[in-house]
């Protein structure tokens, strides 16, 4: 952390960069959840901080805090969290990557005109790519909100290394280019197809709809997950030849029909769900397999976006300015990353607050972290 650029006045600094960096990533894994939070944890437990931060004079306060990560490096501070996740990563074989962006309510501003609130954005929004078996984040950037993914999911996917990743998305994007540009950068992909591309979504219903079904291959699964039961149908079909609308998909080989059908137990009484969905994809696999990759895709929206809404209560925290909203989301992810490889097998919540409570706990997990790579320049002396 120590290379990050600091852009503060040279002479004019009580803290080094890496101090604050330090407190605030032990502070944010022992679940303090804003800059105020941090300074009092840092106020508690000083005389630890300092057993690795030996030239620690005094804890800086909240606001202090939060004027470094408003002026942080944005690029440069998600680069250490990208090379956090490359620790852990394996390369062998084809990963699941998911991509999908995520809106911080918190950020959002309301502004009074005609004497009624109006909403003035919707918030600032942080596209994410996560790799959904290893759990970890491979690439980020900041949009304005969800409705800019059209545009940032192709600038992201340029910047990534996908080569052996298999690319899902299910997001308002499945275009020619798309797809042209996931096999350029020797990846794979699965892409939902949705209404805004009509004809291709027209030309996928009818073909899903013939009575005769030579040549389709189907697989049912089923889960029980706290009183749901959720049946996922996946059907097949490698006849792209009779779909003109694939073929301006570089490499199309397969399209697919997930039907999907949930019974909820509300009050003892269960309420049916279904849903229908379709995905083409480049890739030769079999029924089984697709259905258990598209599963996959919902690992973003469980293991990170609901983990940094619920554990770290990401949508109440109210940062605004510059820099600070999007570089603590990249705060809370490292500190996600490090509780998701701590050897306990306790729910993250209660990570959380076993780091509270326990200084050798939270020392434990983020050296058992760094411990899985031999080059440990990420979190460089301090």
């Amino acid at each position: 952390m120590n290379k990050l650029p600091d852009h503060r006045q040279r002479g004019m600094c009580k803290y080094s960069l890496t101090e604050i960096l330090v407190i605030s990533l032990f502070a944010v894994l022992s679940d303090a959840n804003d800059a105020v939070e941090i300074a009092s944890y840092g106020k508690k437990k000083i005389e630890f901080l300092r057993t690795f931060l030996p030239n620690l004079q005094q804890i800086p306060s909240h606001d202090t805090i939060e004027r470094t990560f408003q002026h942080l490096d944005v690029k440069a501070f998600s680069e250490i969290l990208i090379a956090c996740s490359e620790i852990v990563l394996s390369y062998e074989g084809d990963y699941l990557v998911n991509i999908d962006g995520k809106v911080l309510r918190g950020t959002a501003r309301k502004s009074s005109k005609d004497g009624k609130k109006v909403r003035k954005n919707d918030g600032i929004g942080i596209l994410t790519a996560w790799a959904n078996k290893e759990r970890v984040v491979l690439g980020q950037q900041r949009i304005a909100s969800k409705t800019n993914e059209k545009t940032a999911i192709p600038q992201l996917i340029r910047c990534m290394d996908i080569e052996h990743s298999i690319v899902s998305i299910d997001a308002v994007l499945c275009t020619p280019v798309l797809a042209a540009l996931i096999i350029a950068k020797l990846g794979h992909y699965i892409l939902s197809v949705k209404g805004g591309n009509k004809k291709l979504l027209a030309q996928l219903t009818t073909h899903f709809e013939q009575e005769h079904t030579d040549g389709f291959e189907v697989n049912k699964q089923t889960d029980y997950v706290g009183g749901r039961i959720e049946q996922r149908r996946c059907t097949l079909s490698k006849q792209v030849e009779l779909l003109d609308q694939t073929h301006a998909y570089k490499n199309c080989r397969t399209v697919l029909k997930i039907d999907t059908t949930r019974e909820i137990n509300k009050g003892g009484e269960f309420h049916k769900e279904t849903q229908t969905r379709y995905y083409i994809s480049d890739l030769d696999k079999d029924a089984a397999q697709f259905n258990e990759l598209i599963r996959g895709h919902w690992g973003i929206e469980n293991n990170l976006h609901w983990m940094l809404d619920v554990v770290f209560r990401e949508d109440n925290c109210r940062v605004r300015k510059g820099n600070a909203p999007e570089n603590l989301n990249t705060l809370r992810k490292i500190a996600l990353e490090i509780l998701i490889n701590a050897p306990d097998k306790n729910s993250l919540k209660v990570k959380r607050k076993n780091a509270a409570w326990d200084e050798q706990y939270a020392l434990d997990s983020v050296q058992n972290f760094f411990k899985k790579t031999k080059n440990n320049s990420v979190m460089e002396a301090s």
